[in-house]
């Protein structure tokens, strides 16, 4: 009986508890691809050879819709790009303009181009489908940097929001244009309901 006794119990300490895994990072990518509507905010600095602005931002992302809402230390005050399938228009200071993609507005307002239209996408931690990229992983297995367009794009923090593992903080620059984004302290709101 005493022998029976410790069997039942060395065979209840032999059983290994259970561990939850964190999802592989392709499930990770695969699950932010499919992420459409969203909205994130924090604040994002610009810096283009010798300047340096910091402004806040607030992106609203629905399907192929998109608000961008800059503002604070922009040198010019409240920024909003707002994108549809129809084109993109830009406010500022009360005047709008309008063109077929972001960065002709962004080259037109400020003097230099900003990616956004790639950033819809790496802002997901995820390349862009119109060109190739290039990946490169952490020892975990975790996205780390990417390249694109000649952008490269590093990726310090990862966070989890609700069913998804989003980027916290990213590091985005291009060498031969002179230009460094940090998009920093990013919040993600997830809509899975839209």
């Amino acid at each position: 009986m005493v022998c029976a006794a410790l069997l039942s119990v060395w065979a209840g300490c032999s059983t290994p508890p259970e561990i939850a895994y964190p999802p592989s990072w392709s499930d990770i990518q695969y699950r932010a691809e499919n992420l459409n509507n969203w909205q994130l905010s924090g604040r994002v600095n610009i810096t283009y050879d010798s300047e340096s602005v910091t402004p806040r931002v607030r992106w609203s992302q629905m399907g192929e819709n998109f608000n961008i809402r800059l503002w604070g230390t922009f040198n010019v005050g409240n920024t909003l790009l707002a994108g549809s399938s129809s084109g993109v228009t830009m406010t500022r200071n009360g005047q709008t303009k309008t063109a077929e993609t972001p960065e002709k507005l962004l080259l037109e307002f400020l003097g230099y181009e900003v990616p956004v239209s790639f950033m819809h996408y790496w802002i997901r931690g995820i390349p862009s489908p119109t060109s190739q990229s290039q990946l490169l992983y952490s020892e975990n297995g975790q996205l780390a940097q990417m390249t694109q367009n000649e952008w490269i794009i590093d990726y310090v923090d990862f966070r989890q929001y609700e069913d998804f593992v989003l980027p916290r903080r990213i590091e985005a620059s291009h060498e031969q244009r002179k230009i460094k984004l940090r998009l920093i302290g990013l919040r993600w709101e997830i809509d899975k309901d839209a």
